[in-house]
């Protein structure tokens, strides 16, 4: 599981980007595949545990949501990946006005790389 108090975050080379980000921006070294949800099927779905890939490693770890939103406040970059689709979006920690820690992709109006479009387990 990713080390809380030593963040591993990849950098883009120089004249170089990754999955279309602006030169120099963080790419993420932690990667969503799967989630888990509480009330599947309804307009009620929230992720509760998550799949994910460290760097270029291809087997599996799960974390909680909360772990998740940890781990990016500390400053670890998170993107989902859709294997179907090929889609992928930067994920983000967030806290609801009552206080629940949660996590979500960055808003841009495409729902085919949002958290809840990720293979369920």
């Amino acid at each position: 599981m990713p080390r809380i108090g030593r963040p591993t975050i990849l950098v883009t080379p120089a004249g170089h980007t990754a999955r279309n980000q602006p030169e120099g921006v963080s790419v993420p070294s932690y990667t969503i595949r799967e989630v888990h949800v509480v009330a599947p099927g309804t307009t009620c779905e929230h992720v509760l545990t998550v799949r994910y890939t460290v760097g270029a490693e291809t087997s599996l770890r799960a974390a909680s949501r909360e772990q998740v939103h940890a781990w990016i406040t500390a400053g670890n970059a998170f993107a989902t990946h859709n294997a179907r689709t090929g889609a992928s979006a930067p994920v983000v920690a967030r806290t609801s006005l009552r206080g629940t820690r949660y996590i979500a992709t960055v808003a841009n109006g495409r729902e085919s790389d949002n958290l809840l479009s990720l293979p369920r387990f």
